[in-house]
Formats: structure tokens, C-alpha cells, sequence
């Protein structure tokens, strides 16, 4: 490896992934076009090399494409094309969409937030209700089941009653995070105010281009990342989220 190389304890080596180009032992590009979109974005790419390659280094970065040998005995079939569609199907977005409950929350604006959710190109994997059992809701536990079971989707939902009046609202959703950490994204829902459509479908065009974000703020509808949370319980101040201060890098999508 070349000593002169500062390499991140956050990286991603080229030399093994398949959709990195070779000519003989040196890597000239990436199929997916990666190594591209990560120096338009000022992402440092390192060219280093071992005994038996030369080859990139993404610095301070994940590459969204990166896969290996073991995936790609798995796939149906190894042409590129099929490959190329097959990672783009697995980069979809996939995020849990969480609904806090406020006790004036209707079943008409309730309907209404879900029905446009449903509308998205891009839908969550599930919704997630959050209710305090000791507030009385304008909405009932009957019409919510109700609004699920006259829409017209397969997303997946429950409702997650909270007992410890000791927990305040951060608590809550630390709570709600841990029970789905398996999830990347997530959706802070404000039932007031509807997405527009293609949101979601931005957001998708936003993480394919390689760019790293804190929270994106779409129309007053948060949405962020696990690592997003990690962050903010780091700096002890789970505040940043509600208040859209957050120190890392904050986009807002058009």
C-alpha cells in the first residue's frame, strides 16, 4: 500500500468489487459510475496499490455500489446489464414512516397523510403509530384499523402504545428507532402537512448521487438516516432532530 496514502477508518477499497474496471491490474473506472459522481462531489478518491492490484480508494465514504465475489455467485445472471438493474433494485429506498399522534389528529387528516403516502412512487416499508395511553385521541384505534383496511396498498403498519408517563417525547422515539433498527430511513411524519409527490422519488435520485446527508426537510416532513440518530444521541442533545439544527450536512429537495 502506498504509505502516502491517508486512508479514513470509514473507506471503500475498489480492488474486490465487481463492478470495478481492470484493464490488466490496474482499475480505470467503475461500471456504475461511481468513482465519477464521488470526485464531482469533492469525495477523495486514492489510488493505491497491494502485491496484486492498482486500484481505488474511496475515501471517508461507503460506496453505495460496492459488492463482492459472494454476491455475485448469487445472482440469476452475471452480464452487466442484469447486475446493473439487479443493485439499483436493492439501493431502492426503503424507510419506516413514523406517525407521532397528536391528541387533535382526525380520522380525515389522518386518511388524508396515509392515502398520500400510499401515492408515492417510492411507498415506506411500514407505518409506524405512536400513541400515549393515557391521552384521549380524536382518533380511535377502530378507525385507524379502518383507514389501513380500505387502502388501497400491501404497507405494512401498527400502533405502538407508550404506559411510562416518565418518558418524554425523545425517549419515545429513541424507543420506536430501536424497535426497527434493522431500517436506514425514516420518516418523522407531520400529518398537517401532505408530501408532494415526487418527494420521495427526489430523495432516491439525491442517495444514488452519491451525497451524504444529516436530514432533508420536505415540507416540514422530516426524513433521516439511523446514522443521522447515532449522531445526535452522540451529542447528547436528541433535540437537533426536532428543531432541524443538525450539524451535519442539511439539504432541503426541491
Amino acid at each position: 500500500m502506498n504509505k502516502n496514502n491517508k486512508i479514513s477508518i470509514i473507506h471503500t477499497p475498489c480492488k474486490n468489487c465487481v463492478f470495478a474496471k481492470f484493464e490488466d491490474i490496474t482499475q480505470t473506472d467503475c461500471e456504475l459510475d461511481y468513482i465519477k459522481k464521488y470526485r464531482n462531489l469533492g469525495i477523495e478518491i486514492l489510488e493505491v496499490y497491494d502485491d496484486e492490484k492498482n486500484f481505488f480508494v474511496i475515501n471517508n465514504k461507503k460506496c453505495l455500489g460496492y459488492r463482492d465475489d459472494k454476491w455475485l455467485q448469487k445472482q440469476k445472471s452475471q452480464t452487466i446489464d442484469y447486475l446493473i438493474t439487479k443493485i439499483q433494485s436493492e439501493n431502492l429506498l426503503k424507510y419506516i414512516t413514523i406517525i407521532n399522534l397528536d391528541k387533535e389528529d382526525t380520522k380525515e387528516t389522518f386518511l388524508k397523510y396515509v392515502n398520500n403516502l400510499s401515492k408515492q412512487f417510492i411507498q415506506p416499508k411500514g407505518i409506524l403509530i405512536s400513541k400515549k395511553s393515557w391521552e384521549k385521541y380524536a382518533i380511535s384505534n377502530k378507525e385507524i384499523m379502518e383507514v389501513f383496511q380500505n387502502l388501497q396498498s400491501d404497507i405494512k403498519w401498527r400502533i405502538q402504545n407508550f404506559v411510562d408517563r416518565d418518558m418524554d417525547d425523545h425517549q419515545m422515539m429513541e424507543s420506536i428507532i430501536k424497535s426497527c433498527p434493522i431500517d436506514r430511513f425514516y420518516l418523522l411524519a407531520n400529518l398537517k402537512k401532505c408530501i408532494p409527490t415526487n418527494s420521495i422519488l427526489n430523495i432516491q435520485k439525491f442517495i444514488d448521487s452519491g451525497k451524504n446527508f444529516g436530514c432533508i426537510d420536505i415540507d416540514t416532513n422530516l426524513f433521516f438516516s439511523y446514522i443521522t440518530v447515532q449522531y445526535c444521541k452522540t451529542m447528547r442533545n436528541i433535540d437537533l432532530l426536532q428543531t432541524h439544527t443538525l450539524h451535519t450536512k442539511y439539504e432541503t429537495i426541491d
